[in-house]
């Protein structure tokens, strides 16, 4: 096997593996919310008290 085709070869198996590891570790279980969604599902954040009179 030529070199220049070892070379497209193990390109492409290291970002076949890196998107396969990346897309694994964006599962989420069904019981857990992903990590996209926690900030629009979680409630919103009480209003910050007001500053104090000088």
């Amino acid at each position: 096997m030529k070199p220049r085709n070892l070379f497209i070869l193990t390109a492409a198996l290291a970002v076949a593996g890196l998107s396969a590891i990346y897309s694994y570790a964006n599962l989420s279980p069904a019981n857990e919310p992903a990590l996209e969604n926690t900030a629009a599902s979680s409630p919103p954040a009480p209003p910050a008290p007001p500053a104090p009179n000088r």
